[in-house]
């Protein structure tokens, strides 16, 4: 099932947590599947086609807590429970190290939605476990031709709260393949020495100044790990794609130390990561704004 923001500029479809998706991966509250402007420009996809694997997979703008470590695992025992952030509970089956594509059994949080015509919230309550516990509450609002996904997370557990948040946004605009006709727009100097990691198959990747372009349709995953060449007191994104004559910009509230960019032949992800540090009792609050445009 799924729910509708629509103003005369944009429209958001909306997944009710665990109705479509719900693996153990991304987080099951306010997954954005479609992105329409105007009614003619689409922004989203789905990471895969196969249609066996579409609901198991991400679509559209989906958030993860802990892609590499989530919450509480480090101190987990095989065959005990570890929370994932917007989730649930999941269950550590082997002594080997957390992977985000693996399979867990999961005790889902229960999660409840509060809507208007201009905004929708969804609040997740964790269950306890090991001293690990959390309210998350995310709310999605419309501004004409924008919108804001704003973020809040409470530590009621006993033990601290340590981990890190991103948005994947799986962007395909008016589903062209990615290619010269798309620009990815930075607000810093791209510096190659600065990556920690850097997979550019076929070198399809052009990189200037402060732009990212395509030279040609990607036949592999392309990815930039660290694309910032230092922490940023604040960071911008803007994604436009020449022939269409559209393009999206991501702004953000807080600082920020990861930006990584990750794609293949029909999709582009920009992922900007916010860091969490929350002591028991404490609560933080972090947003993200998005802007469609005509160029």
């Amino acid at each position: 099932m799924g729910m509708e923001l629509a103003n005369k500029f944009i429209r958001l479809d909306i997944l009710e947590p665990g109705t479509e998706y719900r693996c153990a991966r991304f987080d099951w509250t306010g997954q954005i599947v479609q992105l329409i402007f105007k009614g003619i420009h689409t922004f989203c996809t789905n990471e895969t086609f196969k249609p066996w694997k579409i609901k198991k997979l991400g679509r559209g703008f989906v958030n993860e807590f802990g892609i590499e470590q989530p919450v509480g695992y480090d101190d987990c025992a095989t065959g005990q429970w570890f929370p994932k952030i917007g989730v649930g509970l999941l269950l550590r089956k082997s002594k080997r190290g957390y992977h985000f594509y693996k399979k867990y059994k999961i005790q889902p949080f229960d999660f409840s939605v509060e809507r208007d015509n201009k905004k929708i919230s969804f609040i997740g309550r964790a269950k306890e476990t090991r001293g690990y516990a959390c309210t998350f509450k995310k709310s999605i609002t419309l501004k004409k031709n924008a919108f804001t996904m704003a973020y809040e997370l409470t530590n009621v557990g006993t033990k601290p709260i340590i981990t890190n948040e991103y948005n994947h946004n799986f962007i395909s605009i008016n589903n062209q393949q990615i290619d010269g006709q798309y620009v990815l727009k930075v607000p810093f100097t791209i510096d190659p020495s600065s990556f920690t990691k850097f997979v550019n198959p076929r070198k399809v990747l052009c990189l200037n100044k402060r732009h990212i372009t395509w030279n040609k349709v990607p036949k592999k995953d392309f990815f930039i790990r660290q694309l910032n060449p230092a922490p940023l007191k604040t960071v911008s994104w803007s994604l436009e794609h020449k022939a269409c004559k559209v393009g999206i910009k991501a702004t953000f509230d807080f600082p920020v130390r990861t930006f990584n960019l990750w794609g293949k032949k029909h999709v582009v992800s920009p992922e900007v990561f916010f860091e969490i540090a929350l002591a028991p009792g404490k609560t933080v609050r972090w947003q993200r704004t998005y802007e469609v445009y005509e160029l």
